[in-house]
C-alpha cells in the first residue's frame, strides 16, 4: 500500500523499490481470517501497480509482461475478482498507453464479460469507461464520447476517484478532436484541479501536455507560445519524477509545434528517444521515430538547398 500511494504521488523510484521487494518476499496467506482480509490476491495486485510504474519509467515491454503475469496468476487461481482488478488497474491502462488497441479490445471484452457474469458493478462501469476510450482511439468519436460520459457519471455516483482523472483527460482530448476545444479545456482543467487537490502527481505531466495540445487548436502564434509553456511545464514534471514515457510524449508535442525551434526540439526528442532500450514497436516510440526521420529528411533537404544556392550568391570574381 505504501508503494501504491508513492506511485500516485509521483514518486515512481521509491514506489517501485517497495513493490518489487513485496513481490519478491510475498508469502500467500493460508485459509482463515488472513485471506478474507485482503479480498484480492496481493501479489497479482502488486504486479498491476508495478506494471504502471514500469511503463512510466520507460519500460513498455516489461510493463506489458508484468500485467500479463498478473492476469495469468489470477486466472490460474480461478480468482475472478482479482482478474477484474488486474484488468482495471494494469492490463487495460497499459494497452491504452502503449497504443495496442487490438489487445485493448479483447481485454475490455473480457472485463465486461467477467464483471457482468459475476454481478461486479464497479468493474462493469470501469469496463464501459475503457470501452468508450477504445471507441475514441478507434475513430468512433461520437460513440466513444457518449459511452465514456455515461460511464464517468456512474463512477461519480459510486464516488470512486482513483483513475478518474485519466478518463477525464481522455474525454477532454476527444472533445477537442470532435471540434469542441473549449469544453475540452474545461474538462482537462477539472482534471488538473483534481490532481492538485488530491496530489495525484503521477498523471500531471500528461494533463499539462494535453492542455497544451487543446490550446494549439486555437491556432496562431499566441496559442503556440501558451502551449509551448505548458509543454515545458510538463517536461519539467516528467524529468523531476523520472518518468521517461511522459517525457517522450511531451518531446513529441514540442517537435510538432508550428512556431517552435524545430532543431532544438528535434535534438530534445532524439535525446529522450535514446533513453529507451525496449518497446520500440509501441505507439509513442513509433511516432517519435517517424518524427525524427521526417526532421532528419527536412534537415538534409535544407542543407542541399543551401549548397545549391551557394554559386548563385557567391560574389563575382574581379577581372
Amino acid at each position: 500500500m505504501a508503494g501504491y500511494v508513492l506511485h500516485l504521488l509521483g514518486e515512481q523510484g521509491p514506489a517501485r523499490l517497495r513493490i518489487e521487494r513485496m513481490v519478491a518476499h510475498y508469502v500467500a496467506p493460508s485459509t482463515g481470517p488472513r485471506i478474507v482480509r485482503f479480498i484480492f490476491d496481493q501479489r497479482a495486485t502488486a504486479r498491476s501497480f508495478l506494471a504502471r510504474i514500469l511503463w512510466l519509467q520507460g519500460f513498455p515491454d516489461q510493463a506489458a509482461g508484468a500485467a500479463q503475469t498478473a492476469i495469468d496468476e489470477a486466472k490460474a487461481a480461478n480468482d475472478m475478482l482479482t482478474v477484474c482488478q488486474v484488468l482495471v488497474q494494469a492490463a487495460c491502462p497499459i494497452s491504452i498507453l502503449a497504443g495496442d488497441y487490438r489487445r485493448l479490445e479483447s481485454l475490455v471484452a473480457m472485463l465486461l464479460d467477467y464483471s457482468s457474469r459475476n454481478a461486479l458493478g464497479f468493474w462493469r462501469v470501469s469496463g464501459h469507461c475503457f470501452k468508450g476510450v477504445l471507441s475514441i482511439k478507434s475513430g468512433r468519436l461520437e460513440e466513444g464520447l457518449i459511452e465514456l460520459r455515461v460511464a464517468m457519471e456512474e463512477l461519480r455516483a459510486i464516488q470512486y476517484g482513483v483513475y478518474y482523472i485519466v478518463f477525464l483527460c481522455e474525454y477532454g482530448e476527444a472533445l477537442g478532436r470532435a471540434g469542441n476545444p473549449a469544453q475540452g479545456l474545461a474538462t482537462v482543467d477539472e482534471a488538473l484541479a483534481r490532481s492538485t487537490r488530491n496530489e495525484e502527481n503521477w498523471y500531471r505531466p500528461e494533463l499539462l501536455r494535453v492542455k497544451g495540445e487543446l490550446i494549439l487548436l486555437r491556432a496562431g502564434e499566441a496559442a503556440a507560445a501558451e502551449a509551448e509553456e505548458l509543454f515545458h511545464q510538463s517536461l519539467e514534471w516528467a524529468r523531476r519524477r523520472e518518468t521517461a514515457s511522459w517525457e517522450l510524449r511531451t518531446a513529441i508535442s514540442l517537435v510538432r509545434l508550428p512556431h517552435g525551434n524545430r532543431q532544438a526540439n528535434s535534438d530534445l526528442l532524439k535525446a529522450v528517444y535514446r533513453k529507451f532500450t525496449e518497446g520500440h514497436t509501441s505507439g509513442d516510440l513509433l511516432l517519435a521515430r517517424q518524427w525524427l526521420e521526417e526532421t532528419s529528411d527536412q534537415s538534409r533537404l535544407g542543407r542541399r538547398g543551401q549548397l545549391g544556392a551557394t554559386p548563385l550568391t557567391r560574389p563575382a570574381r574581379r577581372k
